[in-house]
């Protein structure tokens, strides 16, 4: 019985030519340079991303600044209104009590609003009641 071995080959591998070495450098170098453009690119992009973050952010935080401003000149504003309303209303309620209260004094004084039994409204009619009292006492 004969095994049967791998036939071995008694051809060297072909030597590789300098053009050919060449070449392969070349395509090596090629490589390396579009790979290096590569990075730099995106270098370059990740550099304009961060920029347009950056200035995003920025425009961001002016505008929550602005935002504020304007929230704490219109509540200033209001603080203004409420307290001139509230000035208002505490003059105006002082008049009335000083109204009132000369209301009332002058009532005590006068003698003959107090002592009289019927309140006249009407003016006239209470003076032609006096004046016919008075008519009649004379007599």
């Amino acid at each position: 019985q004969q095994q049967q071995q791998p036939i071995k080959s008694t051809e060297k591998p072909r030597a590789v030519t300098p053009a050919e070495e060449k070449a392969r450098k070349k395509e090596q170098e090629k490589q390396k340079k579009e790979e290096e453009e590569r990075k730099k690119k995106e270098e370059k992009e990740k550099k304009k991303q961060q920029e347009l973050d950056k200035k995003k952010k920025k425009d961001e935080e002016e505008r929550i600044k602005k935002e504020e401003k304007e929230r704490k000149k219109k509540e200033e504003e209001d603080e203004k209104k409420r307290k001139k309303e509230a000035e208002k209303l505490k003059k105006e309620e002082e008049e009335r009590k000083k109204k009132e209260e000369k209301e009332r004094k002058s009532m005590s004084r006068s003698p003959s609003k107090s002592q009289s039994p019927v309140k006249f409204k009407d003016n006239q009619i209470h003076n032609q009641i006096k004046v016919k009292n008075l008519n009649r006492i004379g007599k």
